[in-house]
């Protein structure tokens, strides 16, 4: 009886762990992306994008852990990251678009993805803390003058492609 009683126990105990993750996990189920960034790592572009939902990003696993030369393993609904040793280094090429020189379709490509996110989720995040975290409108605003910045650096690029 009393190891019945600990098993009775211990099960609810985990019942109510997982229950409780899976809600969380279950919350995103049917959620907008809200946005959709691109990736990059020292300068060159992942193939997959991170997505931005409800205020949190969510980034590639696979893609970002595999092209930081480390291995990547999903066992027990878990995502187990270690160290790979020198001679399991796989290449990372199928991860990893080549740099190439960018052109005009390129960058407005770049430009209308984030003039998307500005729109989709810089600008609403920037309401939302400006009538419930006032202390957060400052990050807010450089956010967007950082998205801004760099949609203007884009155009400065795209101009001087055009003229050549």
């Amino acid at each position: 009886m009393k190891k019945f009683l600990i098993g009775v126990v211990v099960g609810a105990v985990i019942a109510t762990v997982s229950s409780a993750y899976a809600d969380d996990i279950a919350k995103l189920i049917g959620k907008p992306v809200d946005a959709e960034f691109l990736v990059y790592l020292n300068g060159v572009r992942l193939k997959d994008n991170a997505v931005g939902i409800e205020g949190t990003s969510y980034a590639p696993v696979r893609s970002l852990t595999e092209a930081l030369g480390l291995n990547v393993d999903f066992k027990d609904g878990n995502v187990l990251v270690t160290t790979a040793k020198q001679t399991e280094v796989k290449s990372m090429q199928s991860n990893i678009q080549t740099p190439m020189e960018p052109t005009i379709q390129s960058i407005d490509r770049e430009i209308e993805n984030l003039q998307t996110n500005l729109k989709t989720y810089h600008e609403p995040a920037l309401e939302y803390a400006k009538k419930n975290r006032p202390d957060a409108v400052p990050a807010a605003e450089a956010a967007i003058n950082d998205v801004k910045a760099k949609i203007a650096e884009l155009e400065k690029q795209k101009a001087e492609l055009s003229s050549k």
